[in-house]
């Protein structure tokens, strides 16, 4: 909506300046949901696809430290950590033991 300017001579010169204001619809909770669900389906295929680079990696390179993977993914340390120990929970890798310094392998 266009704003609309308005001059007035006489008794004092004065310039208005009229705006209207539109109300917004408040967007639907279905349409925020859609969003969410979107993002999420996002989310879960890009860690498919870290995980299944993190296999191809350590079949590749055998045992690898954290940093290494973290790196190849260009991902955060904390970030490849979490997949790895997931990845590691599933079965589909091993973990050395121990905290420091932790190995990972197939």
């Amino acid at each position: 909506v266009d704003p609309i300017i308005e001059e007035r001579y006489g008794d004092a010169s004065r310039t208005s300046l009229t705006l209207s204001f539109v109300k917004k619809q408040a967007k639907k909770t279905s349409e925020k949901n859609k969003r969410n669900e979107t993002s999420e389906i996002k989310h879960a295929k890009k860690t498919l696809q870290n995980k299944e680079k993190i296999d191809v990696f350590l079949e590749n390179n055998g045992a690898s430290k954290t940093s290494e993977i973290a790196k190849m993914l260009g991902l955060s340390e904390v970030r490849t950590r979490a997949l790895l120990k997931e990845m590691a929970s599933e079965g589909r890798i091993i973990a050395s033991s121990g905290t420091k310094k932790k190995v990972y392998y197939k």
